[in-house]
């Protein structure tokens, strides 16, 4: 009997390759619904972030949103909270951020960009959201996107240890 033509050969094969794609399917579908989670929860701390800081102005005026700023991040446990506050002249008031994004408007929805913060040496994926304060300032708040790039290389490392 030649191996080649067996008919329990071919179906044997046909089978742990219909579960080789099953299984990369199911790999991937997680790995793509767990990132868009991770990324909406981001996006929902920065906007969240961003009208509470805002009602802090409204409510307690510049000098209150730069004290509300330094004990948010004094006092937040969350090493993925960004934010930072600058003057109508561009110069920085508050934040954990060096300097305004040239590629982020004062106005802009959820965006990610690699930014650096205060004390870092490196930049670091992020998402961001903005506002436009009244008096000319400008609001920016949002989270590093770390978890997400942590969790895309465990899913990798995941999928070809399951496959093999």
């Amino acid at each position: 009997m030649r191996w080649g033509n067996s008919t329990i050969v071919r179906l044997t094969l046909m089978l742990v390759l219909a579960q080789v794609a099953a299984l990369a399917l199911g790999l991937t579908v997680i790995h793509r619904f767990t990132s868009a989670t991770i990324l909406s929860d981001a996006r929902t701390a920065a906007e969240v972030a961003r009208d509470d800081l805002i009602d802090d102005y409204r409510q307690l005026g510049l000098p209150g949103l730069i004290e509300a700023i330094d004990y948010r991040l004094k006092a937040r446990d969350d090493r993925n909270f960004i934010v930072l506050l600058k003057a109508p002249d561009g110069k920085r008031l508050a934040g954990n951020l060096r300097e305004w994004p040239a590629t982020v408007a004062d106005t802009a929805h959820w965006r990610q960009r690699s930014l650096t913060r205060e004390g870092a040496t490196a930049a670091e994926p992020m998402g961001v959201v903005t506002a436009r304060l009244p008096g000319g300032y400008a609001l920016l708040t949002g989270e590093t996107l770390e978890a997400q790039r942590q969790l895309a290389e465990g899913g990798e490392t995941a999928f070809f240890y399951a496959l093999a």
